[in-house]
């Protein structure tokens, strides 16, 4: 049967099994993952279905994480990681200091859990004032257990500095349960 050139090139349907056009075969972008072989299903299916299996999410998969803490704030706790959709293991926490050295009321930082009894990453004595200079860094490496919806959190003690002070932040850590993120 020969097939009419025009209009041959239309995008099928998402998750389509027809196999008669090119277009067919390769699929669409809305078709979803695949990683079960079919006799039926698009090169898209397949592709999203390895690319899903490489995703860094995959259990035991390293994974990085990146934000930025503006220092200029009130003393108090600000969340810096949340644990979201399952548990994961953090392996280490960085926080680089970046456009001058911190000034005004801060007296010191500190990064820790938010758990009944707090995991502390970097403990005051090493975030006080006199170690916050510009593009200082300070750095923790280990294993901690962060299940869903536990936070990691940045203490700022002493006050507002006065001037802007926004810090890189960086975590690694690898998913317990596949999906397992720091958002």
């Amino acid at each position: 049967m020969a097939i009419d050139e025009i209009g041959s090139h239309h995008v099928p349907v998402p998750d389509s099994a027809l196999n008669e056009l090119m277009t067919q075969v390769i699929g669409n972008k809305a078709d979803t993952a695949l990683t079960a072989y079919t006799a039926a299903d698009s090169l898209m299916r397949y592709i999203k279905g390895l690319l899903d299996l490489a995703a860094p999410a995959a259990v035991g998969a390293k994974q990085v994480v990146a934000t930025t803490i503006d220092l200029n704030q009130v003393a108090g706790s600000y969340v810096l990681l949340t644990g979201t959709t399952a548990a994961v293991i953090l392996e280490s926490i960085l926080i680089r200091m970046s456009g001058g050295a911190v000034a005004g009321a801060v007296t010191s930082i500190s990064i820790q859990s938010d758990d009944a009894t707090p995991q502390v990453y970097i403990d005051a004595v090493s975030g006080a004032v006199a170690n916050l200079t510009d593009q200082a860094q300070l750095a923790w490496e280990g294993s901690s257990l962060i299940p869903v919806a536990t936070e990691i959190e940045l203490t700022i003690a002493g006050g507002a500095a006065g001037v802007a002070r926004v810090c890189d932040v960086v975590a690694t850590y690898r998913a317990v349960v596949a999906g397992g993120t720091l958002a």
